[in-house]
């Protein structure tokens, strides 16, 4: 699985400020902090892109690995400076925006959704909407300024913006801690993604121990063609050479294997593979020891 993690706006794209404190800054410290909590395969545009260059950097990625998540990291602004809170939009499907509001809410100790606020106020936009807490903090995107969101709707993955507070709220402002959100999205990703990203692992340690495994049926084969050529490996320029390139080919084999998504193979099937390797490398290191002892004509030509 891949999670892709963006920091909303770019260096060149301020987003809303309110003082000193402007948006992309901030947005990229969060992004830059919650690196260092996340360990596997996280991924993170380069701060230099717009928002459509954004999109198709990570649809790039995605068209490799459908079972992707993307997140974008934002900060809100209202003319109205009672509105505060935590909130995250999404497109089709709100339990993700649930989640990592309320989490980095939590983080924060600050509402979620700004439901005090609205409450406060009787409702949003001027319409009696009731009990706003029961929405929970996950809003649909055609509620935003803008009317739809970029981010949610042409990405080829779930994905969801998150709202960490409003830099218009005084309150908001004396709760901004760069820290806390980014643990509190890391709560989210870990809450949502736990048991994925735990059988990813899982699955490291299985190719680590087949790669292990391939190291030592490597040592025993070379040690085997050594012997054949009569000679030690230090002795044996060719035997050291071959070797090389069988390792090499292993990996290219790996490689193909790991391209058309075999993401595990067991030992037997190793070994098979393998033992064709060495099979064919034995024929040719047999091959070249006759030519070179002058018992063999290639291409009409003999070794004198």
């Amino acid at each position: 699985m891949k999670i892709f993690i963006s920091a909303g706006h770019n260096i060149k794209d301020t987003g809303t400020s309110w003082g000193t404190l402007k948006e992309n800054e901030l947005t990229i410290k969060i992004r830059d902090e919650l690196s260092k909590l996340l360990k596997g395969d996280y991924f993170y545009p380069p701060d230099n892109l717009t928002l459509a260059e954004t999109i198709k950097w990570i649809n790039g990625w995605v068209s490799l690995d459908s079972n992707s998540f993307a997140l974008e990291i934002h900060f809100n602004a209202n003319n109205n400076f009672k509105l505060r809170g935590t909130e995250a939009y999404y497109w089709n499907d709100p339990r993700y925006a649930n989640v990592f509001s309320k989490e980095v809410a939590d983080a924060l100790s600050i509402p979620n959704f700004g439901a005090m606020s609205i409450n406060l106020l009787g409702g949003m936009n001027g319409r009696k909407i009731g009990c706003m807490d029961s929405l929970g903090g996950a809003k649909p995107d055609y509620m935003s300024y803008v009317g739809e969101l970029g981010f949610l709707r042409k990405l080829n993955c779930p994905s969801v913006i998150i709202e960490c507070l409003y830099l218009t709220n005084e309150n908001d402002r004396m709760a901004l801690d760069i820290v806390k959100i980014a643990q509190g999205i890391k709560n989210g990703i870990d809450i949502l993604f736990r048991s994925d990203l735990a059988k990813i692992e899982e699955l490291k340690i299985i190719q680590l121990n087949l790669l292990q495994r391939i190291l030592s049926i490597l040592q025993a084969q070379l040690q085997k063609l050594s012997t054949k050529l009569g000679g030690n490996m230090e002795k044996s320029t060719f035997s050291l050479t071959q070797g090389g390139n069988l390792v090499a080919l292993a990996g290219v084999i790996l490689m193909v294997l790991r391209h058309y998504r075999v993401e595990f193979v067991t030992e037997n099937e190793l070994v098979a593979v393998l033992t064709g390797i060495f099979a064919i490398g034995g024929i040719v290191t047999s091959w070249i020891g006759r030519f070179r002892a002058g018992g063999i004509t290639i291409g009409g030509f003999r070794k004198p």
